[in-house]
């Protein structure tokens, strides 16, 4: 369909080309100054390129082209937004604009016709070059309007205060197309660069990988529980200073280095749950159902793709059946079961998260061939 011929034609063949060619292929990485094989970063001129900035203010916003993405990941950086809340909001205000729904000059933003961000994958309706950088100027000018124009003040407390600012002054359901975590009465987070229910879950704290994003389907209660494993071991990594790029075999040994090294006598997965615990008992107060439709369309494709791929799964078919009777209900009741899972899982003691084994002693590795 449009959207697959989109990702052929748009990202893979261009967008990702170009960063294949100019990165990976010469190697232009580097470590964050320590010696490590990982070297994580990937580097091109004076760039340094990620995945999720590069996705959410990349094709999100109608940017399909390394040089305009280099352009606007700079300007934001430089302007001190983190990239994935801006690319969400962006998107959203560019949506509202093409479609019409708002009038761009009352807010001081540049005419809609001087960016071009009506969906196609007809490539001979939308210039990669070209119309990525005009898109990318776009979305510059619209930070520098909110960041520097009363008009657009209303933008500068993030997508979900302007939702609610809009949708008093107008009659155009913002609300619907926006896709946020909500948290509390006033927070908010745009989700990691996933399409993946985890990274829709009502975890304690959102924005890090306090969450399982296996890209397989997971029930909800049984997903729920799986996130309280996945930020126990997380914790792992964030304090003993252990980069998460090296969880695989570090989560397997840290304990024992805390002892041997440290002399700490201490279970340190407990100690780590139930820190984690601690967390979640102070704020899952805060905890705020899905409240746009676009989450809810979000988590129904994520089950429908597994339909298409032929996913024989009794659960699965029961959601499905659910979401198509009525999506919004079906989505909090989704939310709802996550939750439960989270809450069960940490009620039921550390002793519930499995020991990490390393990839030896879980039978992945291969052995070498003999020489």
């Amino acid at each position: 369909d449009e959207r697959h011929r989109q990702h052929q034609d748009f990202i893979l063949a261009h967008y990702l080309a170009q960063f294949n060619e100019e990165t990976i292929k010469p190697k232009h990485f580097q470590h964050c100054g320590e010696p490590c094989p990982v070297v994580c970063k990937k580097i091109y001129e004076v760039y340094k390129k990620d995945y999720e900035p590069y996705h959410a203010l990349g094709p999100q916003i109608g940017v399909f082209d390394q040089r305009a993405a280099e352009l606007i990941n700079h300007h934001a950086d430089a302007m001190g937004f983190d990239a994935i809340q801006l690319g969400g909001m962006l998107a959203w205000i560019m949506e509202l604009i093409a479609d019409g729904l708002i009038d761009p000059s009352a807010f001081g933003f540049p005419p809609a016709d001087q960016m071009r961000f009506k969906f196609t994958s007809d490539t001979g309706k939308f210039d990669l070059v070209q119309d990525s950088l005009l898109n990318a100027k776009y979305a510059v000018a619209l930070i520098n309007a909110i960041l520097f124009k009363p008009a657009a003040a209303i933008f500068r407390e993030g997508i979900r205060e302007a939702v609610r600012s809009l949708d008093r002054q107008y009659p155009i359901d913002s609300l619907s197309r926006a896709v946020y975590l909500a948290n509390g009465d006033e927070g908010y987070m745009g989700p990691n660069q996933y399409w993946v229910p985890g990274m829709f879950s009502p975890m304690p704290v959102m924005g890090k990988y306090y969450v399982y994003y296996g890209q397989e389907f997971v029930p909800p209660v049984e997903l729920g529980r799986k996130n309280v494993e996945r930020m126990t071991y997380e914790l792992f990594s964030d304090n003993t200073g252990i980069c998460r790029f090296h969880r695989k075999w570090a989560e397997a040994i840290t304990d024992e280095i805390i002892e041997a090294h440290y002399g700490l006598q201490v279970n340190y997965k407990a100690h780590q749950f139930n820190l984690a615990r601690e967390i979640f008992n102070q704020e899952s107060g805060k905890a705020t159902a899905w409240e746009s439709t676009r989450v809810a369309d979000l988590i129904y494709g994520f089950l429908e793709q597994w339909e298409r791929d032929g996913l024989q799964n009794p659960e699965l078919a029961a959601w499905l059946v659910r979401f198509r009777e009525d999506r919004m209900q079906a989505a909090r009741d989704f939310w709802d079961d996550i939750r439960r899972g989270i809450a069960q899982a940490f009620a039921d003691g550390p002793q519930v998260v499995p020991d990490m084994p390393t990839p030896g002693q879980a039978g992945q590795l291969k052995p070498a061939e003999p020489k």
